[in-house]
């Protein structure tokens, strides 16, 4: 029977990018059935350029979603996700507005949908970033006496046919509808950083996630910021949160201990410094799970 695939794609202020990510929808071998794009209230074009782009007829349905104000990754895909749940779909594939599908990547999504039974919950492509393979979207997580480890599969795996998954990044993912219904949407008060994580974290719990390195998306990203900024926070506190929803409470301890012992570390570094108030405030959330957007680290924030 036919396949039915929806794609989501979120953008905000990078209209180039976000231009050469839908040229890449457009050219697909096997078109999706529809492209649900959300905008999460840019002010660089973006709106004018969506609502130009939706009137010329690509082969595919389109839907705007136009979010009255920034929330962030997570609060995109979770919008994103509910909306395409409205409608009859077999498979929902998600992505960034910097990241561009090879020609064949919705094709061979379907292919390998066709021979995956029930319990298969996802399907994962191979990210290629600028520099090489972005390794860290593509995870085994090992439960360990001392806690949770997370490890990118290594370059062998990268040479197989198809590897199991313990979660994914939504960049090059495409979730299995039914198995979405079942495990919910992503968390969209994450704001930023792991929110993907922990839905995969959860898809993981309850199906498997395969990936298949033949299918190729590359993603668009900016040179690693290596210094402390705001967005830090949101990779200390989410990181601790998907621990503390997901696992034996004695992980989220370790790994609160864990970050304690970095923070000495941190005290011998100047440069490091201000990352010392930034884990205590992201363990301090945590703990109480405070979520959103942080009255101290919030987008644009100086340090």
């Amino acid at each position: 029977r036919y396949m039915k695939i929806i794609c989501v794609l979120v953008t905000y202020n990078r209209i180039d990018k976000l231009k050469t990510a839908l040229k890449s929808y457009v050219n697909q071998t096997t078109l999706p059935d529809k492209m649900i794009v959300v905008d999460n209230h840019s002010n660089d074009g973006t709106i004018e350029f969506l609502n130009e782009w939706c009137e010329i007829n690509h082969g595919f349905e389109k839907e705007l979603i136009f979010l009255p104000n920034n929330t962030g990754g997570s609060g995109g895909f979770y919008a994103g996700l509910k909306k395409a749940l409205e409608y009859d779909s077999d498979w929902i594939y998600i992505s960034d507005d910097d990241a561009y599908l090879d020609d064949d990547v919705i094709e061979k999504i379907k292919r390998y949908a066709t021979s995956t039974d029930d319990n298969v919950g996802a399907i994962c492509a191979t990210v290629k970033e600028n520099d090489g393979l972005g390794y860290y979207h593509r995870r085994v997580i090992k439960e360990g006496v001392l806690g949770i480890k997370e490890k990118n599969l290594p370059d062998t795996d990268y040479n197989r046919k198809c590897v199991e998954l313990s979660t994914y990044s939504f960049v090059g993912t495409a979730i299995r509808t039914s198995s979405l219904w079942n495990i919910g949407l992503p968390n969209k008060d994450f704001f930023l950083w792991y929110d993907d994580t922990e839905h995969g974290i959860r898809m993981g719990k309850r199906y498997k996630i395969l990936f298949y390195p033949d299918i190729v998306v590359k993603h668009d990203v900016d040179s690693a910021n290596t210094g402390v900024n705001w967005k830090k926070y949101y990779g200390y506190r989410n990181n601790l949160l998907s621990i503390k929803y997901n696992y034996n409470i004695r992980y989220f301890k370790n790994k609160i201990m864990m970050l304690r012992i970095s923070m000495l570390r941190d005290y011998l570094i100047p440069a490091r410094r201000p990352l010392i108030e930034m884990k205590k405030q992201a363990i301090k959330d945590a703990k109480n799970n405070k979520l959103g957007i942080s009255e101290v680290y919030y987008p644009g924030a100086k340090l």
